[in-house]
């Protein structure tokens, strides 16, 4: 899971996604601006693909932590993939530098960095159920001059 978590965060600031995309554009022939787009077809099928593989680890876990998950798995996707689509709905039959676009825009991103949030509680939330005791120690940089 952790490298999935990486790869987000590598993607989030190069991009990646849309590179990828735009060579799986060109292996199926896709041009113009839907090209910008066609990403989500890979990456719906890895997220399928990860779902089943986390499928039991969630079923594992009690009703409480599996809805937190799930539900801020919902929010993540519900961003990246589905306000992905929609944004490109919009872009393809209307301007893509008008406001409305940008909202879009501005919704997914939001919808995304929810998720994580809700994610990072749900984490905490399990560790606080099924941890004893969780010690950080924050040590100054000036102490390790």
């Amino acid at each position: 899971m952790s490298v999935i978590f990486l790869y987000l965060s590598l993607d989030e600031l190069g991009r990646m996604h849309e590179w990828i995309g735009s060579l799986f554009a060109r292996m199926v022939g896709v041009t113009g601006m839907a090209a910008w787009y066609v990403w989500v077809v890979p990456f719906g099928i890895l997220l399928i693909c990860f779902a089943i593989s986390y499928a039991r680890f969630l079923l594992c876990m009690g009703p409480k932590h599996r809805g937190r998950i799930m539900g801020a798995g919902a929010l993540y996707v519900g961003g990246a993939l589905g306000m992905e689509l929609v944004t490109a709905w919009h872009a393809l039959n209307n301007q893509s530098d008008s406001l409305s676009h940008a909202m879009l825009t501005t919704l997914e991103e939001t919808l995304e960095m929810a998720g994580l949030v809700v994610f990072v509680y749900a984490l905490l939330e399990y560790l606080r159920c099924h941890a004893e005791a969780i010690q950080v120690h924050l040590v100054s940089p000036a102490n390790h001059e």
